[in-house]
Parts: C-alpha cells; structure tokens; sequence
C-alpha cells in the first residue's frame, strides 16, 4: 500500500511568499492528490504549528487551491521531520502503508528532514519531482542539491502528472550558455584554479567545433545518396 504526503503547503508560506515554479508546484501536487484518490491510496496533509504559523490562524490552514477531501488524513508537527513526535508511524502502520511520497514545503527544509525521516521507517521514499519548491533566491540549486543529496541516500525522485518541458533541450549547444553545456557536460576538476573558467571555454569550442563537423559529414553522405 502506498501513501502521499503532502508537507506544509499552508497559507502563511504559499500566500505571503513567491515561491518559485508555484503554478506547476500546485499542479504537480493536485495530480498526486488526484492519482492518489483514484487509485484509492491515503493522502496525508502535514500541518506545520509555530509562532508564524499559529493553530487555527489563516496562516496556519491548509492553501485551498489543493484537492481535499473529507476523508484525507490531517497531520500536526513542531519539527521539521513529520515523523519525530507525531502519529505518523502510527498511521502507516495502522494502514499497513509501505511506501510513501512526499512532496510540499520547503525542498531543503521539511521536506528534506521528512523524507530522511521516514528511512528507518518505511520501506521506500519517494520525493515528487515538481511538487516541492522555496522561496529561495538561489531556488533552483537548492531545489536540485536537495534531489541530489537524497537520491544518493537512497530516495527515489518520482514524477507523477504532466512535467514541463525542458527549455533546454530546445536549445542547439551553440545557443546553450556555458553553465547549461557544463551541465550535459561535466567537468571534473581535480585542482580548482583560476583558470578553470578558460579552460571550461576551451572545451565548449571543442564541442562546438566536433559538433559542426559531424553535421557536415552528416550532409556529405546524404549528398552522396
């Protein structure tokens, strides 16, 4: 059996705050909800308690634009890890639940503590593609270290819903920045210098370069045909 939880998405960080990728962050969640449901699997809502998200406030209720339901379970912590001293376990053990997936608020904070948490206790964690995020200036980097550390610590990152499309692999590499390129093509660099920016550049015009004679070849041998 299997159960999605759903962390902290309350009003007082999704209504006060600008979260990054919020539109696809709620979209992500409500088609979990939705395939939860459906498949007839326990959706557990986690609401946060402290000073700025006090019980029973306006801060403190669960956003509204996330499919509830009546029968959903509602879950109530004062520490980042849903697990350490609330009813969680219980609840899991009580529906015989195995494997769950998290997702909600904040990637690096609660989030990360729940999914960490929930090792010991089940016997797989998934972490949402998509339906995590923060508010973060750095967003995208704590959102993807989050991803990476997990998933090295034995968490699968799932996808569940319609996932946006890559800008990126739109993009010829001679249209990519440095940054994108050194994501497809990592450099591994033993002694960090200085001149490692030049070199990284170097190797981006070797690609360019090895790119442009394999599509002259390619057309050579069409020609040839």
């Amino acid at each position: 059996m299997k159960a999605l939880l759903i962390v902290d998405v309350q009003n007082g960080l999704t209504k006060k705050k600008t979260l990054y990728n919020e539109s696809c962050f709620l979209e992500t969640i409500n088609a979990a909800i939705k395939e939860y449901h459906d498949l007839g699997y326990p959706v557990i809502f986690v609401q946060h308690n402290n000073k700025a998200l006090k019980f029973g406030t306006s801060d403190w209720k669960i956003n509204n634009q996330l499919y509830r339901k009546k029968e959903d379970i509602v879950l109530h912590k004062q520490h980042g890890n849903a697990f350490l001293k609330t009813d969680l376990k219980f609840i899991l053990d009580n529906k015989k639940i195995k494997e769950i997936t998290v997702c909600g608020l904040v990637s690096h904070g609660c989030v990360k503590a729940t999914c960490i948490g929930g090792l010991n206790e089940r016997d797989t964690i998934n972490l949402l593609k998509n339906g995590h995020t923060n508010w973060n200036k750095e967003a995208t980097r704590k959102i993807d270290s989050t991803e990476k550390e997990l998933n090295q610590i034995g968490i699968k990152i799932v996808s569940i819903g319609k996932q946006p499309p890559s800008n990126e692999s739109k993009k010829d590499l001679h249209e990519m920045t440095t940054e994108e390129l050194g994501q497809l093509f990592p450099i591994i660099i033993i002694e960090p210098n200085k001149d490692w920016e030049k070199n990284f550049k170097k190797e981006k015009a070797l690609i360019l370069v090895n790119t442009n004679m394999t599509e002259k070849h390619t057309q050579k041998q069409k020609l040839n045909l």
